[in-house]
């Protein structure tokens, strides 16, 4: 007999609401030294965070304020500066882990790429 681990499945208005919360978790580039952070930064300018559509977007919101996904990782701990984000992370990596590939729970870790190249480049 198997066991399976169903995730409750979040309304949009849960998600928007935990993803920016972990976002009020992670480094604010506006408000705080960024000097020696492994991250980049969208320029105001071009690609401001004020815009209201932003307000109804996570992940676009996500994509302008950590544009990398840099300095993000599982295995222990990891630089604070992200610990909003690494946590859904981590999350997930738990949730494709155990409940796809069936590995017993909180023994595995894992990397969330932006994209395919990024992927295979991680895979490699």
């Amino acid at each position: 007999m198997s066991t399976y681990n169903y995730w409750e499945k979040l309304t949009p208005d849960a998600i928007r609401a935990r993803v920016f919360e972990a976002l009020e978790q992670n480094v604010d580039y506006k408000k705080q030294t960024i000097l020696g952070i492994p991250a980049s930064y969208l320029d105001d300018k071009v690609f401001s965070q004020e815009e209201t559509f932003l307000k109804n977007a996570p992940f676009i919101s996500t994509m302008v304020q950590n544009p990398n996904h840099i300095g993000c990782h599982t295995l222990g701990t990891s630089e604070p500066f992200f610990k909003g984000t690494q946590a859904i992370e981590q999350e997930v990596i738990e949730l494709c882990a155990t409940d796809i590939l069936k590995a017993p729970p909180k023994t595995i870790d894992g990397y969330i790429a932006s994209g395919g190249t990024e992927a295979n480049i991680q895979a490699i």
